[in-house]
């Protein structure tokens, strides 16, 4: 297959803080032939398709619409901030994060928060900016994040806790409750008190027809594949209730050959009999388990490179892919209702937003908004899949909240989910920037009542880092009309 061409826009912070309240550039859906996305055009979607977003955010935090935008202008300039304070004071930067729940003020951590006041002082958004001082710079925290990683191993769950300034070790409940520790990572945490905290990690839940051409609907799109539409998975030989209920995540690619990214869970479980698992969307054929298949069931990793399926002439990566544009979209879904003959698989309010770029673990902060699309629903319309097991009133569709928590190997954000949302995109709206995939959720027994719930992704880096060393393959996200 033709190697993917990867087209990213670069844009300074100057670019970006610039842009006037009201006057973001639009984001073409189908761009024009010879067409080439502009810095300003390639990061700053419209008003009317953050429309979602600024309601999300206004309702979660009792603010007004005007108030949410704000927030969400200011989220569009942080990445550049922090990497530009982190290159001009290495020694004395400690990181930021947002306070949404207190203004949505931005909090900027430094061991000398004075030596940073000039670099504040030019920004537009100063009013919006806080200096606290910090015990431990960034380069001191992750210096000592590699130190306990490196007697522990990759798999545990070690990062940087930017808000409390301190090195956090997440572990089981019952391990967190014993306290015991190989005597090499005892000494690391014994070296500097305070600086290394062991905290038991969050409790987890466990999320397991002819239409239009230019339709989509959670249930029922057309081509090409994007991120949050319904996977319905064959798990055995056996068919009927083996069939599953999951959500595409993004586009990916290995040199030109082109998969779909969802949780690994919804293949490797307890429905799996060894038979090559069967991925359709909406009765037609999405991809196939094969020998080798990239993956993996095992938390806090959890993920599965789907190759398409294609038999002879049944080359399904042409009907999904094959000359389409837009193949690093994902899918907002909003006010969903019931589907009917005319328009299966829910009838929703669709807007597609191109992914640009990645943002890693290590470049996702607290407070930062993000959403998620997923298919959960109680009742479905879909030629192959039932149920996804969520409530009966619940409707598939896009949720945002705020991160939670954030490690190298997770992500949680309070976003409310449901079984069937397994696998579905996380992303940054307002930076384009794909984050993860859904990893599971609290226990959501009733709709849309789920406050206070938060959901844990697995990021794209630690995803593509296990590929690597598990495959040997090196799989990177499609991004701006690749």
């Amino acid at each position: 297959m033709k190697r993917s061409r990867v087209i990213v826009a670069v844009v300074s912070m100057a670019a970006v803080v610039a842009i006037p309240s009201g006057a973001l550039g639009s984001v073409r859906d189908e761009p024009p032939t010879g067409w080439q996305p502009s810095a300003v055009e390639a990061v700053a979607p419209g008003a009317a398709q953050l429309a979602g977003v600024i309601g999300d955010m206004a309702r979660d935090y009792g603010i007004t619409p005007e108030e949410a935008r704000r927030r969400l202008e200011l989220q569009a300039m942080l990445p550049q901030l922090s990497k530009d304070l982190e290159g001009r004071h290495p020694g004395v930067y400690a990181g930021l994060w947002v306070d949404q729940e207190n203004g949505g003020t931005v909090v900027v951590q430094a061991t000398e928060p004075t030596a940073l006041a000039t670099d504040l002082a030019g920004l537009r958004v100063r009013h919006a900016v806080r200096a606290d001082k910090a015990r431990w710079s960034l380069a001191e925290l992750r210096a000592t994040r590699e130190r306990l990683a490196g007697t522990l191993g990759h798999d545990a769950d070690v990062s940087v806790d930017v808000p409390g300034n301190q090195v956090v070790l997440l572990k089981e409940p019952a391990e967190a409750r014993t306290r015991s520790m190989p005597a090499d990572a005892q000494r690391v945490i014994d070296d500097e008190p305070g600086k290394v905290v062991v905290k038991p990690r969050p409790a987890r839940g466990e999320l397991k027809s002819a239409y239009p051409s230019t339709y989509c609907s959670p249930l029922a799109c057309d081509s090409p594949m994007r991120g949050g539409i319904r996977l319905d998975i064959q798990r055995d030989s056996t068919g009927g209730s083996t069939w599953g209920g999951c959500t595409s995540g993004f586009n990916v690619t290995d040199g030109g050959w082109m998969y779909v990214l969802t949780a690994g869970h919804c293949i490797l479980n307890d429905k799996h009999d060894g038979i090559a698992d069967i991925t359709v969307h909406n009765g037609l054929p999405v991809g196939q388990e094969v020998p080798g298949s990239i993956a993996e069931w095992s938390p806090p990793r959890d993920y599965a490179i789907i190759p398409y399926r294609t038999s002879g002439s049944d080359n399904w990566v042409t009907y999904w892919h094959a000359g389409r544009l837009g193949q690093n979209r994902v899918a907002e879904f909003r006010s969903c209702t019931p589907g009917t003959s005319a328009m299966p698989g829910h009838s929703c309010t669709y807007t597609a937003h191109a992914i640009t770029r990645m943002f890693s673990a290590s470049e996702i902060y607290i407070g930062q908004y993000l959403c998620t699309t997923g298919t959960g629903t109680g009742v479905t319309s879909s030629t192959q899949g039932g149920s996804s097991g969520a409530p009966a009133n619940r409707m598939p569709g896009t949720r945002c909240g705020a991160v939670d928590i954030v490690t190298p190997l997770t992500v949680s954000a309070k976003v409310c989910t449901a079984p069937g949302d397994s696998g579905g995109p996380l992303w940054d709206p307002v930076n384009q920037a794909g984050v993860g995939i859904v990893m599971d959720g609290g226990t959501n027994t009733s709709g849309e009542q789920c406050n206070g719930m938060f959901t844990t992704f697995v990021p794209l880096s630690e995803i593509f880092r296990a590929a690597k060393a598990k495959s040997g393959k090196s799989i990177g996200l499609v991004t701006w009309y690749s």
